[in-house]
């Protein structure tokens, strides 16, 4: 695969203060842009469909480098595109580095030499998930290639300077995911649903993460931002809460050990150190509100 270092990108006018969401394809940055229409801001998105692209969405294909002319004029840029399966990082090592580290790296490299404030998302997998509440001093200690993949785009980019946040985000729950969406059939079915009792989360809800983009975007926020619910919760405790909501029999959630379906290990801990969330105006909130959230 083609990398997009060293190749200039074009731009095309847009109006100061302008945000723009690469990566719109993705749940989080589609609801960001529907978001940040709705609070009536001028927002300008990528896709990676040319089929989709026109008006102020954009073609930008981070594994190759077909790219077209970007806005000009944008003051803020939510990097949200990338591979984020752990399974395709890892069965595909070489190619997914391409997209997660050096394209995007040296898409981040043209946002700032233009002076746009760049956020890049991260993830809890930048550590081992040995402890709880990891803090940003804290030395990063992946064991996914998608953890690495992302420890290695946080180093690349913070080289950058004070254009660049980074923000660690531990799981963001959303009800159409597919864990949380066929637990919700299952349930309201009838059916017996087993969830992990000893593998744990920490989620966001999408609402949360957004605020926490906003916020940053607004007081331009550089640096490192950590965000995880308040504490870890098992799988199981997530499927009760959720069956309680639905009203279904608890009798249906029947946990199970992550190793009976040949998983070899799971972190202990997902939560984050989230001291730096106060500055924004933001509290870590309890992970149950994401288990059930509208967005």
């Amino acid at each position: 695969m083609a990398s997009l270092l060293g190749r200039p990108l074009n731009l095309i006018d847009a109006p100061d203060k302008s945000m723009l969401v690469i990566g719109a394809d993705g749940v989080l940055g589609s609801k960001l842009v529907a978001s940040l229409q709705e609070r009536r801001e001028i927002v300008w998105s990528s896709t990676k469909s040319m089929a989709k692209a026109g008006g102020k969405s954009l073609y930008l294909n981070l594994s190759d480098v077909r790219v077209v002319a970007l806005p000009s004029g944008i003051a803020t840029a939510v990097l949200c595109a990338g591979i984020t399966s752990v399974e395709r990082c890892r069965a595909d090592p070489v190619g997914t580095r391409v997209i997660n580290v050096g394209n995007t790296v040296a898409l981040a490299r043209q946002l700032v030499d233009a002076g746009i404030f760049t956020i890049f998302l991260s993830t809890n997998m930048v550590f081992d998930g040995s402890k709880p509440f990891s803090k940003l001093t804290d030395a990063t200690c992946p064991t996914t290639e998608y953890g690495r993949q992302k420890v290695d785009a946080e180093n690349a980019l913070l080289e950058l300077g004070d254009l660049i946040s980074v923000v660690r985000f531990s799981k963001i729950a959303f009800p159409q995911m597919p864990l949380l969406k066929n637990w919700a059939i299952d349930l309201i079915g009838n059916r017996t649903i087993h969830p992990f009792y000893d593998a744990v989360m920490a989620p966001l809800s999408v609402s949360f993460a957004l605020e926490t983009i906003y916020n940053i975007a607004a007081r331009k926020f550089a640096g490192i931002t950590q965000a995880s619910a308040n504490q870890d919760i098992s799988y199981e405790q997530a499927a009760m809460h959720l069956a309680d909501k639905l009203h279904a029999d608890p009798k249906l959630v029947e946990p199970m050990s992550y190793r009976e379906v040949g998983i070899a290990h799971m972190p202990s801990h997902t939560t984050l150190n989230v001291d730096r969330l106060r500055y924004l105006g933001l509290q870590s909130p309890s992970p149950l509100e994401a288990v059930t959230a509208d967005g």
